[in-house]
C-alpha cells in the first residue's frame, strides 16, 4: 500500500514538471519570435542609412591599411566628396572627428556635388533590387551599392555599410550593438528615390 502512494506522488510531481516544462518552452518560443522581430526590423536600408549616418569612406577594402579614396557627407539632401592627397590609411582616420578628416583633405579636393538621389534597378525577375546607384543630380557622378557589407569591428570602432562597383566599399562608423544595412525594397517611397 505504501508503494501505491509514492507512485501516485510520483506521477503528481512529474506531471507538475512537465506543465512548467511546457509553460517554459512556450515563454522561450514568444521570447525567440519577439526578438527575431526586433532583430529585423533593426537592419537599416540604404536610404535610411545616408540620412543617419552622414559620413562614409570609400575605400578599396575593408582592412586596417587600407587606402582612404575619399570621404563622403550626406547632409540634408546633398552630398560633399572629399579626396586625399595622400591617401591615408583607414586605421589613421578612424577615431578622427568628421571635421578633422575633412581638415586632412586639401581644400581642392572638397566639392560640394549638391543633391543626390537613389536609382533602384530592380533585377531581370523584377522581384528583387539589383543594384541601388547613388547618384549625384547635378554632376551626375555616383556609386552602385550592389551588396551589403555586414558590421565589423575594427580596433575600438564598428564599420558597416556597403559594396560599390564591386572594386570597393562605401562603409561608416556604427554603433556595436548595430545590426548592419540592407539595400532598400522594391516598394521604398521617399522623394530621393526612383525605380527604373
Amino acid at each position: 500500500m505504501v508503494d501505491d502512494v509514492t507512485f501516485v506522488l510520483f506521477l503528481t510531481a512529474c506531471g507538475d514538471e512537465e506543465e512548467s516544462s511546457a509553460e517554459g518552452e512556450e515563454e522561450d518560443i514568444a521570447n525567440n519570435e519577439s526578438s527575431q522581430e526586433e532583430t529585423s526590423n533593426d537592419i537599416m536600408p540604404l536610404s535610411e542609412g545616408l540620412e543617419e549616418y552622414c559620413s562614409w569612406f570609400k575605400v578599396s577594402n575593408v582592412v586596417r591599411d587600407a587606402r582612404v579614396e575619399g570621404f563622403s557627407v550626406f547632409e540634408n539632401g546633398e552630398v560633399t566628396v572629399c579626396y586625399f592627397d595622400p591617401y591615408p590609411n583607414l586605421e589613421d582616420v578612424l577615431e578622427l572627428s568628421d571635421d578633422e578628416i575633412i581638415e586632412l583633405a586639401n581644400e581642392s579636393k572638397t566639392r560640394n556635388l549638391g543633391e543626390y538621389v537613389l536609382e533602384i534597378t530592380p533585377d531581370d525577375n523584377g522581384q528583387n533590387v539589383d543594384i541601388i546607384d547613388i547618384r549625384t543630380v547635378v554632376e551626375g557622378g555616383g556609386a552602385k551599392a550592389i551588396r551589403v557589407y555586414p558590421p565589423q569591428p575594427m580596433f575600438d570602432t564598428t564599420l558597416a555599410g556597403f559594396e560599390v562597383e564591386v572594386t570597393s566599399f562605401l562603409v561608416t562608423r556604427v554603433d556595436e550593438s548595430f545590426n548592419g544595412f540592407e539595400l532598400d525594397s522594391l516598394d521604398t517611397d521617399k522623394e530621393n528615390i526612383t525605380i527604373k
